[in-house]
């Protein structure tokens, strides 16, 4: 039988757990992000209290064929939001590659996936110019990967998880069912995670094979992503380097003449972030009310060891081609999961020595 003074102890260390990570993941950020709402401290106030629409949804309409296409990839899990905010700052609709949307064939603009994970499918043939990777923390991407499967009933065709559509980004699962999971899909789902970023960063390299995959080499894809997306930085009500990142990308790429796309006002996009984050119909992390809180899902001591040293073997892969400004972010980003995940892993041992 467990005392109550053990049960109080436990709940001490569960918010210190909760406190550590939330303060690193805010004091690491907090000086590149004043520098940056400092350069965009104009665009921002150019607003003067004024207001935003992100309901454009009768209006949408379809990109010319000169107009450049781009695919957003990441391992399962968080492309939602990232995707609203691109369809907010472009007025087009996004697809997704099992087309769950119904959109695949309507000429759209931007298309989502997880190629190459296991639950995803290379859908759309030759209609994608350009990718940008998203990639999130593994601490937090492999519990919403998780809790996504939970919400499609563990469904292994099309067919079955269709019908699961309506249960997305509605309930979480218990912990218990969480951590049976884990224990069973940790290692797997670490190689899928980590060969993602390979597959990417290295033009669509199969990691298998070693070979350049033919979905690269023969289409007219550029399978090197134009930008990198760090999820954790970019997931929030305020915007952040991640955000202003996208938005000059998003520029870049619709500034010539054989576009017929228009990037909504700079001074209106924190305006639109902020209406997608704040706004729960349309679905994504912020709308599940059900079921226990992310932080919730932990990993043992043993299994972030692993997450820590698979990350720093990956940071040290890049670490010499850390000149070419995708390298660096890459490295970047993973240097900050590396220091959290060490920190959380500390504070998991101390839990695990009082059980």
């Amino acid at each position: 039988m467990i005392s109550v003074h053990r049960l109080s102890k436990r709940r001490v260390i569960a918010s210190i757990i909760l406190g550590s990570i939330l303060f690193l993941n805010v004091n690491m950020h907090v000086l590149e992000r004043d520098r940056i709402l400092e350069i965009h401290r104009e665009l921002t106030q150019a607003l003067e209290g004024g207001d935003c629409s992100i309901d454009p949804l009768s209006e949408f309409t379809t990109p010319s064929a000169e107009t450049k296409r781009t695919l957003l990839t990441s391992y399962p899990g968080g492309k939602r939001f990232a995707w609203l905010v691109i369809s907010a700052l472009t007025n087009h609709d996004v697809a997704d590659d099992w087309n769950f949307s119904g959109k695949l064939d309507e000429n759209v603009l931007t298309l989502k996936t997880s190629w190459p994970h296991e639950d995803s499918t290379w859908s759309w043939n030759d209609q994608m110019d350009q990718t940008i990777l998203l990639i999130r923390n593994p601490r937090w991407a492999i519990p919403a990967y998780h809790t996504m499967r939970y919400e499609l009933d563990f469904a292994v065709d099309f067919a079955s998880s269709l019908v699961r559509i309506p249960f997305l980004y509605t309930i979480r699962p218990a912990v218990e069912v969480w951590e049976a999971w884990r224990d069973e899909n940790f290692e797997t789902e670490m190689d899928a995670y980590i060969d993602h970023i390979n597959y990417w960063m290295e033009g669509g390299r199969d990691q298998t094979t070693g070979e350049i995959s033919t979905h690269c080499s023969e289409n007219k894809i550029d399978c090197r992503p134009k930008e990198i997306l760090d999820f954790d930085t970019f997931y929030k009500e305020n915007p952040d380097t991640e955000f202003y990142k996208l938005g000059t990308l998003l520029d870049e790429t619709f500034s010539g003449p054989e576009s017929s796309v228009e990037v909504l006002a700079a001074q209106a996009r924190v305006c639109a972030l902020d209406k997608v984050y704040d706004t729960p119909e349309l679905l994504h992390d912020n709308s599940r009310t059900i079921g226990p809180l992310s932080p919730q899902f932990r990993f043992t001591s043993t299994q972030l060891q692993i997450m820590e040293d698979r990350l720093i073997e990956t940071k040290n892969k890049y670490l010499p081609l850390v000149t070419n400004k995708l390298e660096e972010d890459l490295v970047y980003t993973l240097t900050r999961y590396i220091k959290l995940l060490n920190a959380e892993k500390t504070v998991q041992l101390q839990i695990e020595s009082q059980e």
